[in-house]
C-alpha cells in the first residue's frame, strides 16, 4: 500500500545508494588488526589462567540455589553477612525484579538448607524455591556445552568448503578455516572479558552463556559468509592486473556499510534489553552484546587478512617456484681459438760430404704473409693513381 503511494515512491526520502565505503586497505594493515585482536584477548587470558577470573555457576560446578522474596529491597552486603555467619562464604546474590534474590552457594544438606531458609525468614524473607545440582550432572553439561562447539566448528567449515570450492575441494577449505579462526578470536574474547568481569564483579557462566557463546559463533559466520560471498564475485568479474589482497580489499569496501549496519540494529535491540531487562538476563545479554561487536570486527578484519595471509604462503609461492623451474638456464659461452701458426720448415742438409750447406749462405726468404700481400697492392694502387694525375 505504501510502495503506490507518492511517499512511498519518492527516492529521496530511501538513500539506499548512501552508504560507508571508506578505503581501509585492510590486507595492507594485517599486522594492526592482528596487534588489535591480541590486546584485547590477552589481558583476559592472563584473569583467567593466572587470577582465576572465570567463575562457574553451579550448573557447572555442582552447588545449590534458593529464591527468597522479600517485602522490601534486599541488600546483598546484609545476605551475603547472614550466609558467611552460617559458613557458607562463597555465596552469590543477585537481585531481581519483585524484591527477589537468586542466592547460589554450594551444595546444601537438608539440615543446612533448613538454618539458610530459618535466617532468611528472620531477615524478612520468604523462601519460593530450593534447587541444587550435584557435581556429576554439572561435568555432564560442561563436556556436552564443549562438544557442542566442536561440532558446530566443524560442520560450518564443510559447509564452506563446499559453499566456495570455486578452485577446488581445497581451496574452499582455506575459507571455510580462515571462517573458523575468526570464528575463534570471538570466542577468546568473550571468554576473556567474562574472566575479568569474573575477577572485578563476581558474575558467573552458565548454560546461558554457553548459548550466547554459540549464538555468537553463528552471527560472526554468517557475518563472515557475505564478504566472501562479494569476493567470489569479485574475483570471477577480476580485473586485469589486480592481485588477491586487492580484489579482497575492494570485497570488504563493498560490503562494509552492510556489515555495520546489521550489527547497529541488533546492538541496539541488546543496549535496550541490558538496560531493561532486568538483572536475571543481564549476564547473557551482556555476552551477546560483545559476541556481536567481536562478530563484526573479526569479519571484517581478520577473516579475510587470515585467508590473504595463507593465499600468500601457499599459492603464491608456489606460483614462484613454478615460474623459477620454467626459467630456461642460460647456455655456456663458447671463447673462439685462435688458430695456430703453422711451424717453420727445417733447414735443407747439403748434399756433399754430410756438411750443412747453410753455413755462409744467406737465409731462404720467408712466404709473404696474406696482409703483406694486401698491403702491398694497395701502394701500388695509389701510385699508379699519383702518376696518373701527372
Amino acid at each position: 500500500i505504501l510502495a503506490s503511494t507518492p511517499f512511498g515512491q519518492n527516492d529521496r526520502l530511501y538513500p539506499l545508494q548512501l552508504g560507508l565505503h571508506p578505503k581501509l586497505n585492510v590486507t595492507k594493515r594485517m599486522g594492526l588488526w592482528f596487534a588489535i585482536s591480541g590486546l584485547m584477548i590477552v589481558p583476559g587470558l592472563i584473569a583467567w589462567l593466572a587470577m582465576d577470573g572465570i567463575k562457574d555457576n553451579i550448573e557447572f560446578t555442582g552447588g545449590s540455589e534458593i529464591l527468597a522474596r522479600f517485602d522490601q529491597r534486599p541488600s546483598p552486603d546484609n545476605l551475603r553477612r547472614v550466609l558467611t555467619r552460617l559458613g557458607h562464604p562463597d555465596v552469590r546474590v543477585v537481585l531481581a525484579e519483585g524484591n527477589r534474590a537468586f542466592l547460589t552457594t554450594k551444595r546444601l544438606t537438608p539440615e543446612e538448607q533448613e538454618k539458610v531458609a530459618s535466617a532468611i525468614e528472620r531477615e524478612g524473607g520468604d523462601i519460593e524455591s530450593v534447587s541444587s545440582v550435584s557435581g556429576a550432572i554439572s561435568k555432564e553439561l560442561r563436556n556436552k556445552a564443549i562438544l557442542a562447539l566442536a561440532w558446530a566448528s566443524a560442520l560450518i567449515v564443510v559447509y564452506l568448503a563446499f559453499r566456495f570450492s570455486m578452485g577446488g575441494f581445497l581451496e574452499g577449505l582455506k575459507f571455510g578455516i580462515c571462517t573458523i579462526g575468526a570464528t575463534l578470536h570471538d570466542v577468546f574474547l568473550l571468554w576473556s572479558v567474562f574472566a575479568i568481569l569474573g575477577l572485578t564483579l563476581g558474575w558467573q557462566i552458565d548454560s546461558l552463556f554457553v548459548t550466547a557463546l554459540l549464538t555468537t559463533v553463528g552471527y560472526s559466520t554468517h557475518d563472515t559468509i557475505v564478504i566472501f560471498d562479494r569476493l567470489r564475485e569479485n574475483l570471477r568479474r577480476k580485473q586485469r592486473g589486480e592481485t588477491f589482497a586487492e580484489v579482497t580489499d575492494r570485497s570488504i569496501e563493498q560490503t562494509f556499510s552492510r556489515s555495520i549496519n546489521t550489527s547497529l540494529t541488533v546492538v541496539f535491540t541488546l543496549v535496550a534489553l541490558l538496560i531493561w531487562g532486568g538483572p536475571v538476563i543481564r549476564v547473557f545479554v551482556t555476552a551477546l552484546l560483545i559476541g556481536v561487536v567481536a562478530g563484526t570486527y573479526s569479519s571484517i578484519f581478520n577473516a579475510s587478512p587470515l585467508l590473504v595471509l595463507w593465499r600468500r604462503l601457499t599459492v603464491d609461492r608456489a606460483s614462484a617456484s613454478a615460474a623459477a623451474g620454467a626459467r630456461p638456464s642460460p647456455r655456456p659461452t663458447e671463447t673462439p681459438q685462435r688458430p695456430s701458426k703453422p711451424a717453420p720448415a727445417p733447414a735443407a742438409a747439403g748434399a756433399t760430404g754430410g756438411a750443412n750447406s747453410s753455413v755462409g749462405q744467406p737465409a731462404p726468404p720467408k712466404p709473404e704473409s696474406e696482409a703483406g700481400r694486401t698491403r702491398s697492392s694497395t701502394e701500388k694502387t695509389r701510385s699508379k693513381r699519383r702518376k696518373r694525375r701527372m
